[in-house]
């Protein structure tokens, strides 16, 4: 019969334990490491361990097992685990989550000692979006031409999309025939006065407040007008 489990929480440890007689008893004891050279480590709140991605995630399985005194071996497996974390035979669970891995993952770990007694461990990682900037990916915005309405949307990329980040496009440079609309779209009528060059400088901003910058340049080209006698 499987040994009954218990979660419950001892000194800042996450701690299982198996229920099993004491000659048979092999429990993971889950402790949070703590590393100073690591730029994120696992950390529990509530019941569930959380990562934050494009940080590097680590976390030590311990085992209390009565044998060890005698020698007994110890050997960590995964069953069931997500791509971007790597387990060592020795228990050290550690991966770094990138924008694909953002969301809820269920982990089932397994220990096993020299003479085939298992313990298994459910584990679910909360892996917490990080923004990331924006960009426009707009090439030349081509040319307007005199009197003809003129209008581009710019286009964009962003990460983050997926996860609720929200966008808004905004000039820092823009001549006056034309505009551009808070959703990246540019529209205008040049006139014949706007016949030649002219400098765009476009910004798009998140939700982050993170910011991309881009330039462009657009000529007016001239459309041939009939001459007039001045009376």
């Amino acid at each position: 019969m499987r040994a009954l489990k218990m979660f419950h929480v001892l000194g800042g440890l996450l701690v299982l334990t198996s229920c099993a007689p004491l000659d048979q008893m092999t429990s993971f004891v889950d402790r949070l490491a703590v590393s100073a050279s690591s730029s994120q480590t696992g950390t529990q709140s509530a019941g569930r361990l959380t990562a934050t991605e494009d940080a590097m995630f680590s976390l030590q399985l311990n085992v209390r097992d009565v044998d060890l005194q005698y020698g007994d071996k110890l050997n960590f497996t995964a069953i069931r685990m997500p791509s971007w974390l790597y387990l060592s035979r020795d228990g050290l669970l550690e991966g770094t989550p990138d924008n694909d891995d953002v969301g809820a993952h269920d982990l089932l770990l397994k220990v096993t000692d020299f003479a085939g007694q298992s313990d298994e461990l459910n584990l679910t990682i909360i892996v917490e979006n990080t923004n990331d900037a924006p960009s426009v990916v707009t090439g030349a915005l081509g040319h307007a031409t005199q009197d003809k309405p003129y209008e581009v949307q710019l286009e964009y990329a962003d990460i983050d999309i997926a996860h609720g980040d929200q966008l808004r496009f905004s000039g820092l440079s823009l001549p006056g025939w034309l505009n551009l609309s808070s959703a990246g779209r540019l529209t205008g009528t040049p006139s014949n006065e706007d016949v030649g060059m002219h400098e765009v400088v476009v910004e798009v901003s998140d939700s982050g407040k993170l910011t991309a910058q881009q330039s462009y340049v657009i000529e007016v080209k001239n459309i041939n007008d009939a001459p007039t006698f001045i009376k």
